[in-house]
């Protein structure tokens, strides 16, 4: 397994190569430094604006490196690929409510209301 260093000698010559980015969040995973993980899947996620995915991949990433606000922003970028994803929605008022923004936690769950859908699983 290649190191961190290694990537990111890679990376800066070629910084916008998402599939290196990717191996270096797998490698930072793996050592348990969950904080630039998440950084370095956003700049992924940076790169691929219109991947859904990659979108909530970082939301998630970041979620798990307990950074509520940088993961309601990319849940955000992830519902305007796919705004009637219901579980992007329930995500969307679960880490709304986790970072304290509670007015935009209220206007999701007013979105799956209005739609006619169970807010919970």
């Amino acid at each position: 397994m290649m190191r961190s260093a290694c990537y990111r000698e890679l990376l800066a010559k070629e910084p916008k190569r998402v599939d290196l980015l990717l191996r270096l969040v797998d490698v930072l995973a793996a050592q348990d430094k969950r904080v630039p993980a998440a950084a370095t899947l956003a700049q992924a996620a940076d790169l691929r604006p219109d991947d859904g995915d990659l979108q909530l991949q970082a939301s998630q990433a970041f979620g798990a490196a307990d950074r509520p606000a940088d993961a309601l922003r990319y849940t955000d970028r992830a519902l305007a690929i796919r705004p009637a994803d219901e579980a992007l929605q329930r995500r969307r008022a679960q880490l709304a409510t986790w970072a304290g923004n509670y007015a935009e936690a209220e206007k999701s769950l007013r979105s799956l209301i209005g739609a006619n859908r169970p807010i919970s699983r």
